[in-house]
């Protein structure tokens, strides 16, 4: 990798890697937590830059600093990766590709961790361009790949991120996990509303000896204002799965990969985004 022109990058010590997630869902948030577990041990600096829920996953430690971004502008995300960029040899993001854009512009190197390669109708220009790209296997991905000049050199495909759980052994609870209810597509006072009927459909539906417990974010948390509802990190949700009598879950590709970690029976609650529309038929979970 050659040196940057802000003379950032030190090749002979452990990387310095600030780290990012698109704020859509919560499943470019946990596959960075579970990225970030596994490289801070051999970095020299590791941060986070990022907004919104994705911060409910991040924390420090792992991390030696997290930038909340929350409701800035451009032009401020621009001079903050202005002053960031001599301090870091590579911004890794998961698919915030608008934030590729600006660590790019602003000097610093950058690395697409992608799970939607198999996805996009055209992949973004900026994770085409980027010193790395690492794309999820999927159905088509290699097959693209190989067609892609831009990508043949620079693209790794790499498994899904999945952390290790434990075999499914039934508790008495059942877990409702919501964590994909956040986009910039709809308001978080609608992403409540709805959070509040799934709760009270399946409270309505549980035998008397079961209980249930409840993942989100923390800003739907605070709007439902209920004892069952919190926020967990990832490896809690992992123990939380593999001990549900089921489960009902958002239908992203994260929540299905955990699910067939785990074994856990999964109803898939509501109509996935498109996104993620290939997800639940093509993997080896136990969906109800």
């Amino acid at each position: 990798m050659p040196a940057r022109p802000n003379g950032g990058h030190h090749a002979a010590a452990a990387p310095r890697l600030l780290l990012n997630a698109q704020p859509f869902g919560f499943g470019p948030a946990a596959a960075m937590s579970v990225l970030a577990a596994e490289l801070a041990p051999v970095c020299e600096r590791l941060a986070y830059l990022g907004s919104g829920h994705t911060l409910d996953l991040q924390g420090e430690p792992p991390y030696d600093t997290v930038h909340d971004t929350t409701g800035r502008s451009t032009d401020e995300l621009r001079a903050l990766l202005r002053d960031l960029a001599p301090q870091y040899d590579l911004f890794v993001t998961a698919m915030d590709f608008e934030m590729a854009e600006l660590a790019r512009d602003t000097g610093l190197d950058v690395a697409v961790y992608d799970a939607l390669t198999w996805y996009w109708p055209a992949i973004p220009e900026v994770a085409r361009e980027a010193a790395l790209y690492l794309a999820q296997d999927f159905f088509g991905v290699r097959k693209r790949l190989a067609a892609d000049p831009a990508l043949r050199g620079r693209a790794v495909i790499v498994p899904p991120v999945i952390a290790r759980g434990r075999a499914w052994r039934p508790g008495r609870h059942v877990l409702v996990n919501l964590g994909g209810l956040h986009n910039p597509c709809w308001p978080p006072d609608d992403a409540v509303t709805y959070a509040r009927l799934m709760l009270d459909a399946v409270r309505a539906s549980l035998p008397a000896d079961r209980s249930v417990i409840v993942a989100t974010s923390r800003t739907i948390a605070a709007g439902l204002d209920d004892p069952d509802v919190g926020t967990y990190d990832h490896a809690t949700m992992l123990d939380l799965m593999s001990t549900a009598a089921y489960a009902c879950m958002t239908s992203g590709l994260g929540n299905i990969y955990d699910a067939a970690v785990t074994g856990v029976p999964t109803l898939c609650t509501g109509r996935q985004r498109q996104s993620a529309r290939a997800g639940p038929s093509a993997l080896p979970a136990r969906l109800l």
